[in-house]
């Protein structure tokens, strides 16, 4: 007999994809995102044959489902398609569910005492790490940001402590994000980018493992302790990396989005612009729609691959 918890999955998973569907093939449709963005269209969607389907279910296994039962302050999920596997976090424990695998395998670490708030998979800097140590996991907590290792057997998963960590300061990290050359950005509560910079040993002036903010002046990193840094009101909600072109995105919660050059080797970074104007660019394009800042709301962003557009290089999506 299925469980409630079960039945209100299947629920959600069946309107998700009748969503998705209904959408799908007008997405599909156009050649090049500009092209859409620049020229009058349809908002209707047509009934023509879906381009999703369903091959199959993939139910989350009982022994996971039942550690909801314990669930006290937070749950957190999401996917790392790079090591087939969905996470899911439940107050201060990890699980990384292999959904290609048999169905029920899961790893489990709970090795932090904190809340954990967000979760990120990046791959390791060359020459920092063992061979075997093939991605790294990024834990954030309201206190701390821990590094973690994984290796692979097979297709199991170990997680390896790195004993790396730097404390929050008092900031919580809304998502963590790698780049392909092995750096580490966080996007903070309090309206701020971060980088988490490591080494394989201390340095003379530098400790193992730090953590920078690219939206401060290094003076005022040094100089004011971390409880008399107020929020800035804007937090941070997405940070997306477009690896083909160096390029670094965040948007905040009022959808103003910041514009970062990571070099032509992608080691440095450069502050380039930020629009905080987004819904009049839109009304200019789209004068019918009468947009403003209250009903424009972009809630995630997304690069596009120079092969999907010759002309636009981010998304965002309301």
């Amino acid at each position: 007999m299925a469980t409630p918890l079960r039945k209100d999955i299947a629920l959600a998973y069946d309107a998700g994809r009748k969503q998705v569907d209904e959408k799908s093939v007008w997405d599909a449709r156009l050649p090049d995102p500009w092209a859409s963005m620049t020229t009058p269209f349809s908002q209707k969607y047509t009934d023509e044959p879906v381009s999703f389907e369903l091959p199959g279910r993939l139910p989350l296994p009982d022994a996971l489902l039942e550690q909801f039962s314990h669930l006290e302050c937070k749950c957190f999920m999401g996917l790392f398609p790079e090591i087939q596997r969905a996470w899911i976090t439940i107050d201060n424990r990890l699980f990384l569910w292999n959904f290609g695998g048999s169905g029920g395998d899961f790893t489990t670490y709970d090795g932090v005492d904190q809340v954990i708030i967000s979760v990120g998979l990046v791959v390791p800097r060359p020459d920092v790490f063992l061979d075997e140590i093939k991605y790294l996991l990024v834990l954030a907590t309201p206190v701390e940001v821990i590094i973690l290792g994984i290796s692979f057997v097979g297709d199991e998963i170990t997680i390896v402590p790195t004993q790396m960590s730097v404390p929050s300061d008092n900031v919580n990290m809304l998502k963590i994000v790698g780049t392909a050359k092995g750096r580490i950005f966080m996007c903070g509560r309090d309206g701020c980018l971060y980088e988490l910079v490591y080494q394989a040993d201390d340095g003379w002036f530098s400790s193992k493992v730090r953590k920078l903010n690219h939206s401060q002046g290094r003076m005022t990193q040094f100089l004011i302790p971390s409880f008399l840094k107020f929020s800035a009101g804007d937090p941070i909600l997405d940070v997306v990396v477009d690896d083909a072109r160096n390029i670094l995105y965040t948007l905040s919660e009022k959808s103003h989005i910041q514009v970062f050059d990571l070099g032509a080797d992608g080691l440095s970074i450069t502050h380039v612009t930020t629009n905080n104007d987004i819904a009049r660019m839109v009304t200019e394009i789209h004068p019918r729609g009468n947009w403003t800042d209250q009903t424009l709301r972009i809630v995630t962003i997304a690069p596009l691959a120079p092969s999907e557009s010759s002309v636009a290089h981010l998304v965002g999506i309301t």
